[in-house]
């Protein structure tokens, strides 16, 4: 199951130039990167992979340093046994971050699911608030008896000269294909739009959003950018009231009194 998730692994490790990357950031970022790829929930299978390949002595290295284990990316000489490999320790901000991931890949999830799971009005009302919450103006929820293809205006100026037409799609297990996005472009009559969609996107469907031949511009939202958006602005989640504050050495100050 792993198996599918290697080159992805590699290619998002390799473009980190040697920064530290964590398990759930390199499944976030081959989410991100790479749409079509059939997700199964969890990190595991990419977990799974990166553990092998810090085993297995491929060139590229992802080794654990903790448990759960984090990875790190090295160029391994074909000569050097993966025992000599140093392994750094964690520190303690390391370790808060890696407590926050999990939290917040947790959050994440459990939101994507609810959003998953409603109701196709309620889905487009949540999107057209959210989008208005980001700034674009006031957000106006078409009927749905008579919204030709859109579901909703963002008016970003009082006189409605700016206005920015939204298609909400709640799907569940199946991506946006090509031809909803064509569809999309002709109820736009030249305005922009923004596509969203609580699944994914295939290749076509980006691609003629990126290259639409009219005025138009396109931009597309996953459920993965989607849940993203709503924690950042803070649409169906609330902060937990806990705030912790990690303090380190004052080396300044001891430097002074000796």
């Amino acid at each position: 199951m792993a198996s599918m998730f290697y080159e992805p692994s590699v290619e998002i490790l390799k473009a980190a130039n040697g920064t530290a990357l964590r398990v759930c950031e390199v499944s976030r970022e081959i989410k991100k990167k790479f749409p079509d790829l059939k997700w199964s929930g969890g990190d595991g299978p990419v977990r799974a992979l990166l553990m092998s390949a810090a085993g297995n002595g491929t060139p590229i290295r992802m080794v654990p340093d903790s448990s759960p284990p984090r990875f790190y990316y090295s160029e391994a000489d074909a000569n050097t046994p993966s025992a000599k490999i140093k392994i750094p320790e964690a520190s303690p901000e390391e370790i808060m971050e890696e407590a926050f991931c999990r939290a917040d890949r947790a959050l994440r999830d459990e939101l994507l699911a609810r959003v998953t799971k409603m109701e196709d009005t309620d889905f487009e009302v949540l999107v057209n608030n959210l989008i208005s919450r980001m700034g674009f103006g006031r957000a106006e929820t078409t009927q749905q008896s008579n919204d030709g293809g859109i579901d909703g205006y963002i008016y970003g100026d009082r006189l409605g000269l700016n206005v920015i037409c939204v298609q909400a799609k709640r799907y569940d297990g199946h991506n946006v294909q090509r031809p909803a996005i064509a569809q999309f472009i002709g109820d736009l009559q030249g305005r922009d739009g923004v596509f969203v969609t609580s699944s994914g996107f295939s290749e076509g469907a980006r691609e003629l959003a990126e290259n639409t031949h009219t005025n138009s511009k396109i931009a597309l939202i996953d459920g993965e950018q989607l849940v993203g958006f709503m924690i950042e602005y803070n649409v169906g989640v609330q902060e937990t009231g806990k705030t912790y504050t990690l303090k380190r050495i004052d080396t300044d100050y001891f430097d002074e009194l000796g």
